[in-house]
Order: C-alpha cells, then structure tokens, then sequence
C-alpha cells in the first residue's frame, strides 16, 4: 500500500518493490497479476489506514 501511496506519477513493480523491501520484481509481479482486488475494500482500508495515522499523532 505504502508503494502505491508514494510520490511518484507513474509506478513500476521495480518500484513497488523496493518500497515493500524486496530485490527483484517478481512477488510484486505475481501479487499483482493473480490477486483477485475488489476496489472498495481496498479504498475503505486505505481510509481507515489514513484516519488511523491521523488519529495517532
């Protein structure tokens, strides 16, 4: 999630990767290439992650 929130305006699995702490591309790659996503979840969780940050500082 953290690599998708990063600056930057275009994002490779490279990139998404190295933010997730791996050296290769290849889990990010499968990750995204055979996770089923369902796009509210992930909006909701990314809210809840957000408001959690700002409720904790």
């Amino acid at each position: 999630m953290l690599g998708l929130l990063s600056s930057g305006e275009r994002k490779t699995c490279w990139q998404l990767a190295e933010q997730a702490g791996y050296d290769r591309p290849g889990a990010m790659q499968r990750l995204l290439r055979s996770a089923r996503w369902d796009a509210d979840e992930v909006c909701d969780e990314g809210s809840y992650e957000q408001s959690s940050r700002l409720v904790d500082q």
